[in-house]
């Protein structure tokens, strides 16, 4: 049963797996100290990219409740990334037994998790649509000189293909970008000539863009604000969702 207690758990958890404690193990978990469980991984319900698929590898789990995982049989955990190494060391928030209908709960609070960023940036875009971007230019700054994490603002041409959400009436758009790949603004979407996609769009946000952009400018700088055309159907149903609330 999905509550708001599990989706506030599983936002909570950056690291959620299903899995059983290694019998002969606990002694040299985590130095061998006595809260530290080492686990064996079945099945990786939710983690950061970079971890890449752990399945089948055996992590240290630091639990206040350490003997509980030891006897507990299979569980699915809900842990935080406490270090990377030879090893990955978490630290538990909670777990429960790992029947297939508490499986089945937890992967799917971990999708509807997963879509509440993209669901707020939908909610917040003033016009959404897909386009291909045919031209851009950086702006000519009049204002004091770049910080260290300028952004390097350009605009982009977009021709509109069609509107997903809002209104216009105009065939091509012009919308503020940060060129920079520093590590400020690099997940930040990149509009060069050529690219093409679902644009989420609001106007410019004057505490961030320059004066110097017109406020018919449109605006796009969230890594949301540009998403593959093949994801057009998830955002249409996003779309007509808050329509039907509205």
């Amino acid at each position: 049963m999905i509550t708001e207690e599990l989706l506030a758990l599983v936002e909570a958890a950056g690291f959620i797996f299903s899995g059983s404690a290694i019998p002969g193990r606990v002694a040299e978990a985590h130095g061998g100290r006595e809260n530290a469980v080492a686990v064996q991984v079945h099945q990786v319900l939710r983690s950061p990219d970079v971890l890449g698929d752990l399945a089948g590898t055996d992590v240290i789990v630091v639990s206040e409740r350490p003997q509980a995982i030891r006897d507990g049989g299979s569980l699915v955990l809900f842990t935080s990334v406490a270090a990377v190494g030879d090893r990955l060391v978490t630290r538990e928030l909670e777990h429960r037994e790992a029947s297939d209908e508490g499986i089945r709960d937890v992967a799917e609070a971990v999708r509807i998790v997963g879509e509440r960023p993209l669901v707020r940036r939908i909610s917040e875009a003033e016009l959404i649509v897909v386009g291909e971007v045919v031209g851009g230019a950086p702006i000519e700054r009049r204002g004091p000189l770049p910080s260290e994490h300028d952004p390097e603002w350009w605009i982009a041409r977009v021709a509109v293909r069609s509107v997903v959400k809002g209104a216009t009436r105009k065939r091509t758009l012009e919308v503020l970008f940060a060129h920079s790949e520093d590590i400020a603004w690099y997940k930040a979407p990149k509009l060069h000539e050529g690219t093409s996609g679902i644009l989420l769009l609001r106007r410019r946000d004057k505490d961030e863009a320059p004066s110097e952009v017109a406020e018919t400018v449109y605006q796009a700088t969230d890594p949301l604000d540009l998403l593959a055309v093949q994801r057009l159907p998830e955002v249409e149903v996003i779309v007509e969702l808050e329509r039907g609330d509205g």
